[in-house]
């Protein structure tokens, strides 16, 4: 079975939370949050919006997880590559060239060296 879990950066500055996303929520304090990502213990964490990303069930050649807005090194590429979605599928997108591929069969080859929001 796939494993659909999702980040974001939460907006009190303590990185990246993961998990389910929610919308119009209540916090385990009672307070109304617009968009966050719940874990096991069932209370959402609040999110920046904008940060929001899917796991795309791949891991690079290293083993860690690849995300949605990751960005990626890849030996063919000069420049880093961007993981983003379209129609449905998993793209990669070169920074300085109007391109994209899909990337399934490339994951083993290519390494995360950072995301979108993290620079």
């Amino acid at each position: 079975m796939r494993t659909i879990k999702f980040r974001g950066l939460r907006t009190d500055g303590k990185g990246w939370h993961y998990g389910d996303l929610v919308h119009n929520s209540i916090d385990g304090h009672g307070v109304s949050i617009r968009v966050g990502i719940r874990t096991d213990d069932c209370y959402p964490v609040e999110v920046h919006p904008e940060t929001v990303g899917q796991f795309t069930g791949l891991t690079d050649k290293n083993g860690s997880e690849i995300w949605e807005g990751d960005r990626l090194s890849h030996r063919y590429y000069g420049d880093p590559i961007v993981v983003w979605q379209k129609n449905g599928s998993w793209k990669l997108r070169s920074e300085k060239m109007n391109t994209s591929v899909g990337f399934g069969t490339w994951a083993p080859q290519i390494e995360i060296i950072g995301n979108i929001h993290e620079q």
